[in-house]
């Protein structure tokens, strides 16, 4: 008779940590055409905003921002400490994947970025703007330096968000300064042609109320070109 040997087989799952935060956005009413624009600029694709949420800093944009692929490279690009390599930082995706992982590198970028993806997981809510971040890894430490990296590369993106809507402003006011200037100029000579054409106009009521109108026009000018100016500087 022949022997029967059974054949064991061990597979070793490495322990995952997770490390949580939580994180409450602002919220504020802009329009959806305006956050979309800019948003534009940093790659991301907002399918539908139809409320006043849709907001840089509102809970309907946190997971665009994190999931997104220049969060990615972000993220994928910073050093970190890992029991890899244990003598020196290396960046994320060299940790994720290998020594040889290069950022520049669209298939290094592909791979890492879709671990990366998987590690994150945001959980929000509908009835409270709070947001909930994990990220999952091998070591305990990784994973709370990568929640604190996306969290610090959320608060870049808001800053370099509203850098470029307030340059967007100041661009849009200058013009409108300009524009209001030349018509305050034209409303002041108008002004100016009338009082010398008629310098008795007391006995005529026609007269004053043209008068009146013109120097109210030049006020509503002027006004408008002051609070511009102030907004401006």
């Amino acid at each position: 008779l022949g022997s029967v040997s059974a054949l064991r087989v061990l597979f070793f799952i490495p322990p995952t940590y997770t490390s949580s935060a939580t994180l409450l956005p602002r919220t504020d009413k802009n329009t959806q055409s305006r956050l979309g624009g800019l948003a534009n600029q940093f790659g991301l694709s907002i399918p539908s905003l139809t409320n006043s949420s849709g907001n840089i800093e509102s809970a309907d944009l946190y997971p665009e921002f994190i999931y997104s692929r220049a969060m990615a490279r972000k993220i994928l690009g910073r050093r970190f400490e890992s029991s890899i390599f244990v003598s020196k930082k290396m960046s994320l995706i060299k940790i994720l994947i290998n020594e040889s992982a290069d950022l520049k590198s669209p298939e290094s970028f592909k791979i890492g970025s879709e671990i990366l993806s998987r590690s994150i997981r945001v959980v929000t809510s509908k009835k409270t703007p709070v947001i909930r971040l994990f990220v999952s890894s091998t070591e305990p430490k990784l994973s709370a330096d990568i929640a604190t990296a996306v969290i610090e590369e959320l608060r870049l993106m808001q800053k370099k968000f509203k850098d470029i809507k307030a340059q967007k402003k100041k661009v849009f006011i200058n013009e409108r300064l300009k524009d209001v200037k030349a018509e305050l100029i034209i409303v002041e000579e108008k002004l100016k042609i009338f009082r010398e054409k008629n310098r008795k106009i007391s006995s005529s009521p026609s007269l004053l109320l043209q008068k009146e109108r013109l120097l109210r026009e030049v006020g509503l000018k002027m006004e408008v070109y002051s609070t511009l100016k102030s907004q401006y500087e």
